[in-house]
């Protein structure tokens, strides 16, 4: 016990961790909870503190009110007083100096730079701290995804943030990739891929856009879900388990990439209907498609993917060989692991600029060659257009639904 004991206190970090945008439904479900079990793990030291810096004027009791769960655990007293709040406007480059002085005087050798913030104010967030003193070389940014809308959107981002901080200072955030059976896909040796046995990637949803029309229909599922969470899937699939460097093994399976048939997009019944969605929209709430990889040793196995909204049930699972292997952890929160990670200085399990970049270069190309092709409408609760399982029975496959 002792000996365990001293391995947690060896663990512990002393940092400061800004979170621009902290009052926001991110910090709130997901940030505040994670660094609360961190704090009980001790692996957060007895100097460190979480700033929040958003437009809103609250005291830090005000803010600790606010984020304080609905049954909160005993010692959650004595970790809000790590928490506090700053009024900050990032758009008018008002309030920083604040959070200059409160920093100023820190005891925690370590800084982070969290953007929970709507992308377009990902650069002022950063330009603001920077001129205001608060960004060193020992300073790091967690930037929160989308990287970009397309390839020319991510690389003016990724130039913009270079402009501050140089590239080893950079965490792009994918939360799949804090989870722990997706962590192990990497270190899992499926054996020899065959042609006739596909490797499926599905990430299913059986809610729909709720209030996040707006949003949504400007996105669709295609930059919502494959250009992060289902390509790097894909890409802890294809990596080689003894793989040294995994950030330029998955660049490697990104590159390789192909299309091998027309995507099957689809828009389930009532999609129209939901405010904020554009009258005859065509963005798609749900994509199936088979792709292909120029790298041994997967060249003749097929990977077929699927995303989709109002679908029967929730799924997160790949199927290799035939065998599936489920995702989910029921009442895991995956921003427990990365934060470790980013505390620790361990930038494996973020995403490297090129591979956002190579990402977006294969979600481009998709859309150009769909151009205007209206999605296919399916019912809520199905599992998509009878499309998708023609897709998938051409690969001479039929899809695992988690039965």
């Amino acid at each position: 016990m002792r000996a365990f004991a001293r391995r947690i206190v060896e663990h512990r970090v002393n940092c400061d961790l800004i979170i621009f945008g902290g009052t926001g439904d991110l910090a709130r479900r997901s940030l505040i909870p994670a660094l609360h079990s961190m704090y009980r793990r001790g692996e957060l030291g007895r100097y460190s503190r979480v700033v929040s810096a958003s437009r809103r004027s609250l005291s830090d009791e005000e803010y600790r009110q606010q984020m304080m769960p609905l049954e909160p655990r005993p010692d959650w007293e004595s970790f809000s007083q790590c928490l506090f709040h700053r009024p900050v406007d990032i758009t008018g480059s008002q309030g920083f100096s604040s959070l200059y002085q409160m920093l100023a005087k820190s005891q925690a050798p370590q800084r982070l730079l969290y953007l929970s913030t709507l992308p377009e104010h990902f650069v002022s967030a950063v330009r603001g701290a920077h001129e205001a003193g608060l960004v060193t070389k020992q300073t790091l940014v967690i930037v929160e995804k989308p990287v970009g809308t397309d390839l020319n959107s991510a690389r003016t981002l990724n130039n913009q943030l270079s402009e501050v901080f140089d590239e080893h200072q950079i965490l792009r955030i994918d939360h799949y990739l804090g989870k722990q059976r997706v962590r192990a896909l990497a270190r899992r040796d499926f054996g020899q891929p065959s042609s006739s046995a596909p490797v499926q990637i599905t990430l299913a949803e059986s809610q729909d856009i709720g209030t996040r029309g707006e949003f949504y229909d400007r996105t669709g599922a295609l930059r919502d879900m494959v250009q992060n969470h289902l390509l790097q899937l894909l890409c802890l699939v294809a990596v080689h388990p003894a793989a040294e460097d995994l950030n330029a093994a998955k660049l490697d399976v990104l590159e390789a990439l192909r299309s091998a048939s027309e995507p099957v997009w689809g828009q389930f019944d009532g999609y129209l209907e939901v405010p904020g969605v554009k009258q005859h929209s065509h963005t798609e709430s749900f994509v199936a498609m088979q792709t292909c990889l120029d790298l041994d040793p997967w060249r003749d196995t097929p990977f077929l993917m699927r995303t989709g909204k109002c679908l029967e049930r929730k799924l997160s699972q790949v199927v290799v060989g035939g065998q599936p292997v489920n995702l989910a952890e029921p009442g895991e929160n995956a921003y427990e692991a990365l934060l470790g990670d980013a505390l620790r200085g361990d930038r494996s399990k973020f995403v490297s600029r090129e591979e956002v970049e190579a990402a977006w270069r294969f979600i481009d190309q998709l859309r150009a060659e769909r151009r205007f092709a209206a999605p296919v409408s399916y019912a809520c609760g199905s599992w998509g257009p009878a499309e998708s399982d023609a897709l998938v029975g051409a690969a001479g496959d039929a899809w695992h639904n988690g039965n």
